[in-house]
């Protein structure tokens, strides 16, 4: 091997310095891979546990009375649930233009749909909140 002469020792240096900052900076990568595929999961979960589902009464009720929800409506219903657990509310009455649904709002689940009609007629019992959305 050849004797080290200051210019060697100083390439070696600088080499050692370079794949250093190469090694520093994929881990970097990766940690910010990491970082973002967690931020990506904890986003989707929080999502998830808030979004409302229906339960299969609720959707037969739906189809029966024709009423289409769009996204918008969803979302609505979802603020107008989270506005309910805000205040300690177990079981709701969301009141959305002519439909009125009951939710069971720890759940984040629509139990049943009622039409304006149906409201009209009828008396709504074990609740404990109405919403207006």
């Amino acid at each position: 091997m050849a004797p080290a002469t200051p210019n060697s020792i100083g390439s070696v240096t600088a080499g050692a310095s370079a794949v250093a900052g190469s090694v520093a900076a994929g881990a970097a990568r990766a940690a910010g891979s990491v970082a973002s595929s967690f931020e990506t999961a904890m986003t989707s979960a929080l999502q998830e546990s808030r979004s409302i589902t229906f339960s299969g009464h609720a959707r037969e009720r739906l189809a029966t009375r024709q009423f289409q929800l769009s996204e918008g409506d969803v979302q609505r219903i979802a603020e107008g649930v989270d506005r309910a657990a805000a205040k300690g509310s177990r079981e709701s009455l969301v009141l959305l233009n002519e439909l009125a649904l009951i939710v069971n709002v720890p759940n984040r689940t629509v139990l049943t749909a009622l039409d304006s009609q149906r409201l009209r007629e009828g008396v709504v019992t074990n609740i404990d909140s109405t919403v207006f959305v």
